[in-house]
């Protein structure tokens, strides 16, 4: 299981990445954004091969946001706030 949380005031650039790798993983983040944001912020929460459960959501605005759950390969369970672009997700978590 891989599991992050942030709070975060992006004036920035504010960019991570969860990638849970071959096999079945759970893979969740929580990305809470301050209010007054004005960066740009970039999240990737990817579960690669094997059958995962995929979780992503943010809270708040930026002055740009590129919010992404993929579960590529496999049968993938996922669930996200409804800024996040959802790909290859078979089902919903």
């Amino acid at each position: 299981m891989i599991t992050a949380a942030y709070a975060v005031e992006a004036d920035g650039r504010f960019r991570f990445r969860l990638d849970g790798g071959d096999g079945d993983d759970t893979v969740s983040a929580n990305l809470a954004l301050a209010a007054g944001s004005t960066g740009a912020v970039e999240a990737l929460v990817k579960g690669n091969e094997g059958d995962d459960r995929l979780t992503l959501n943010v809270t708040g605005t930026a002055g740009s946001l590129d919010v992404r759950l993929d579960g590529d390969a496999g049968f993938d369970r996922c669930a996200s706030t409804p800024n996040v672009r959802v790909e290859e997700c078979e089902a919903p978590l």
